[in-house]
């Protein structure tokens, strides 16, 4: 990271805000084309990455991919190209990136979605990683990709017990939460005393509209997990519905 001033830090602060919390990417564009207007040189290349990065978020992947081809930003260039449909590319862009934990998880999802298990991952690579790829999956609506994704899981849960559930958050957040259920059962048959499971499938039963079973839900989560904040919101919200903003 450059050496940046507090007034370009602070406005890239609201940028991130703008991204990733309220989602306005407009915001975001003006931001950072007034930062450019007065930036020094040797900031330029970090404000113009995060244009590259409201593009993505916005599933602009063409723009996305323009910005980070002039930042020679081989392993966000890899994911556009994989978002756009390109895997083959995508493979390319990420065997010539640098080495680094996300780079070798990247490395491995061309056979994983060709369904052909060549690159074992780690633990912490299914942990840091699939949750949001297969969200971007969907999101982009590169939705055989997303299934063969899924399909992996087999190999994924002999690696990491959390699979399941990272899996059902992503289908249950992004508007598959019938078949989030599924794979939150699996992981509760997986993992019994992981509070974050009951949480989720908390959420799921508030979504359908079983508002006891998911108070109980809600109980049981803290019942393992006394300081679990989430849980401890949604139950207050769910005894007095009239405070629900």
């Amino acid at each position: 990271m450059p050496n940046l001033s507090d007034n370009t830090r602070k406005a890239l602060n609201n940028c991130r805000n703008s991204i990733f919390v309220t989602q306005n990417y407009d915001q975001s564009i003006e931001i950072i084309n007034n930062l450019l207007k007065t930036a020094q040189e040797d900031e330029i290349n970090f404000i113009k990455f995060h244009l590259g990065t409201v593009y993505f978020e916005n599933l602009e992947f063409e723009k996305a991919k323009t910005v980070f081809i002039e930042l020679d930003e081989k392993y966000q260039i890899g994911y556009c190209e994989l978002l756009l449909g390109d895997i083959e590319t995508a493979r390319q862009c990420w065997e010539e990136a640098p080495d680094s934990g996300p780079v070798n998880w990247a490395r491995c999802l061309p056979d994983l979605l060709n369904l052909d298990v060549v690159q074992i991952p780690t633990f912490l690579q299914i942990r840091n990683h699939l949750e949001s790829d297969l969200t971007y999956l969907i999101r982009s609506n590169n939705l055989n990709f997303a299934n063969n994704l899924i399909e992996c899981s087999q190999v994924f849960i002999n690696i990491n017990l959390e699979t399941y559930k990272y899996i059902g958050r992503a289908l249950l957040n992004n508007n598959y939460p019938h078949l989030g259920l599924k794979y939150l059962l699996e992981g509760q048959e997986t993992l019994p005393q992981d509070p974050e499971i009951y949480f989720h499938l908390a959420q799921y039963s508030l979504m359908t509209n079983q508002l006891l079973e998911c108070k109980h839900l809600l109980k049981k989560c803290l019942n393992i997990n006394k300081a679990y904040s989430p849980a401890k919101k949604m139950l207050q919200q769910c005894e007095n519905p009239l405070k629900k903003k």
